[in-house]
């Protein structure tokens, strides 16, 4: 058995929270792009929209994070 076949059905859970949190990095990122160039523009419903993606991502984030912690407890 392979380490990734065995790490998915020792704890598919980390697996899945591990991809979840990298991709909300990457969008993370890019959404703090795109506000750092709004800043200096006129576009302000924009910059508020990114804003809110940006905040909902920290929560999704801390969210996966208590989950995590939250798992490691019940071992």
């Amino acid at each position: 058995m392979s380490k990734i076949t065995h790490r998915v059905k020792k704890d598919p859970l980390e697996i899945i929270s591990h991809e979840i949190k990298n991709t909300l990095a990457v969008i993370k990122v890019f959404t703090q792009i795109l506000e750092k160039r709004l800043r200096n523009t006129e576009d302000k419903k924009s910059l508020s929209y990114l804003t809110k993606i940006d905040n909902q991502i920290d929560k999704l984030t801390e969210f996966l994070k208590k989950g995590k912690k939250h798992e490691r407890e019940k071992d």
